[in-house]
Formats: C-alpha cells, structure tokens, sequence
C-alpha cells in the first residue's frame, strides 16, 4: 500500500525542513479533519469551505484553524 505524506511547505521545495515537521500520511490526516468537521466520510467540499489553515507541530500536533474562527488541536497518534 502506498499512501502520500504531508510536510513542512519548505521541505516540499527542497529547502529543507526549518519546522521540523514530522511526515504525516494523508490517512491521519484525513482522519482527523474528518473528526474535527464532524463527518461521517471526507469531503472535498467541505474541507475547502471550513478549513483555513492546518499547523503540524514538530512533537505531532495538528492545529486545525476554521473559517469560523474556532481552532482544534489535535495530537496525532491518538484516538479522538
């Protein structure tokens, strides 16, 4: 099984990786803006209409701020 990672912006463009971002696989990822939006499955529509901005932290935290103005912050690796 292959899956895609996200990292840090500036390691994707071959500058290294100045956060120290840790690599994140889409399935976590997707798990847990899927939780954190309150879907029962993903969906591309509404991630791009609630989601502002995601923050990984170099200890494995997730920052998820909403359009709203509500900010959740996750560790990832934990059950939600």
């Amino acid at each position: 099984m292959s899956y895609k990672f996200w990292w840090c912006e500036t390691a994707t463009r071959g500058k290294g990786n100045p956060c120290h971002a840790p690599q994140v696989r889409e399935t976590e990822l997707r798990r847990v803006i899927t939780c954190v939006l309150d879907l029962d499955e993903w969906d591309n529509d509404a991630v791009l209409e609630q989601v502002r901005t995601i923050t990984i932290s170099p200890h494995r935290q997730a920052v998820v701020a909403l359009e709203n103005g509500k900010v959740h912050t996750i560790t990832l690796g934990e059950e939600n």
